[in-house]
């Protein structure tokens, strides 16, 4: 009998043990929601974004984790839909438990999810360019894009100060990002006493944007300032304007620049000879750069080792963004020793964020602005679909 005891208690023991051992292993994940479209019309952007999530997840895990705890990523998918992302994210938040939320690209989905998140205080990282995402609406939600306006100014100054064009179109989507971005190239037109010529605009993930294109034509345009959210209707431009032969130039916001690498492979040699694009600093350089020492450029060398299909999904500028909000947030709860809500790391990344280490260029933040990505970090480059040896795109405006 007593063998008997003592053989049950030490199975106890060790059951009582294993059960530890498990909760303590579970204690050691971080659970970080990835709210993202897999579906519907960005579904291929959705790709690129989880691609560089998990390119992130994989090298902070290796290296140990955040503030000693795994990266367990919950995905979502939005389905292309505010709607669907807003009620994802809760599941997210109220459900599956998350403590931060990283994505989803346009603001068409992050607005919605945003009501979310700041009702749960928690972190909501995505590249969303509205306005309508302040610091008073949004006190937990921080893009690392420029605002619309930051985008916006850059491609007036560049087309109208450095190039001299006087007859500006304008073409965009109908989404959140692009008609804030059009109210800000007007207001800078007015800075140098100029108009629009003229103005169109198509619906989000358009089938068919030739009415836009000839109306531009036929007013007689000297340069397309273009913007758009998603990479589907950056290809459907360049693809019209071959169809319709016209070759004006194009200043584009970064939506171009980010997938240029991959559009081109579909598209003929040449279609992007007339197109400028805005950049962030760090994906750039000028040509007496030195080769190969930036950020970026080494992480470029990293995504090509580890990414599958790199080029179809966007390339490294494609993942570049979603790969960073991992590491913003992980450098966030590491300076705050180990906390993880909303409102510790909303302040820090204010007085912060330029102290943070990404491959995107000197960010900013401040309690009146979460846009991480300023003038002072936009450039202007050429050609986008091609890169220096490096993988850095060329500057127009050195």
């Amino acid at each position: 009998m007593t063998n008997k005891m003592t053989f049950r208690a030490l199975a106890l023991a060790g059951a009582f043990t294993v059960t530890i051992a498990a909760t303590a292993s579970a204690q050691e994940k971080m659970r970080i929601g990835g709210l993202i479209p897999l579906t519907g019309g960005a579904a291929l952007v959705g790709l690129s974004y989880e691609a560089g999530n998990k390119l992130a997840q994989a090298e902070i895990n290796a290296a140990g984790g955040i503030a000693g705890k795994q990266i367990e990523m919950v995905w979502a998918d939005t389905a292309s839909d505010g709607t669907q992302a807003s009620n994802e994210a809760k599941r997210l938040v109220f459900q599956e438990k998350v403590v931060a939320i990283m994505g989803p690209p346009t603001s068409q989905e992050t607005i919605p999810a945003n009501l979310v998140t700041t009702e749960a205080k928690i972190l909501f990282i995505t590249t969303a360019a509205s306005p309508l995402l302040n610091t008073t609406v949004a006190p937990y939600h921080f893009s690392d894009s420029a605002s619309a306006a930051g985008q916006a100014i850059p491609m007036v100054r560049y087309a109208v100060k450095d190039k001299g064009y006087k007859k500006i179109g304008i073409l965009s989507d109908n989404g959140g990002l692009s008609k804030a971005a059009v109210e800000a190239m007007n207001d800078e037109l007015k800075t140098s006493g100029m108009t629009a010529t003229a103005i169109q605009e198509f619906p989000f993930n358009v089938d068919d944007m030739t009415p836009q294109i000839l109306g531009l034509r036929r007013a007689g345009v000297d340069v397309v300032l273009f913007v758009s959210s998603t990479r589907e209707d950056s290809k459907k431009l360049i693809v019209t304007m071959n169809d319709v032969g016209w070759k004006v130039p194009v200043v584009s916001n970064t939506t171009i620049t980010n997938y240029g690498q991959a559009i081109a492979r579909e598209v003929p040699a040449g279609s992007f000879d007339n197109i400028s694009a805005t950049a962030w600093g760090g994906y750039s350089a000028c040509k007496t750069d030195a080769l190969g020492t930036s950020n970026f450029a080494k992480f470029i060398k990293r995504a090509e080792a580890a990414v599958p299909d790199l080029a179809k999904k966007g390339g490294p500028s494609g993942i570049g963004q979603s790969y960073s909000m991992l590491h913003i947030f992980k450098q966030a709860v590491e300076a705050n020793g180990g906390k993880t809500d909303g409102p510790t790391l909303a302040k820090w990344l204010e007085n912060n964020a330029g102290k943070l280490d990404t491959i995107l260029g000197t960010l900013a933040a401040s309690d009146k602005d979460h846009f991480m990505i300023g003038l002072p970090t936009i450039a202007i480059v050429s050609s986008p679909d091609k890169v220096r040896a490096d993988g850095l795109f060329n500057r127009a405006n050195c």
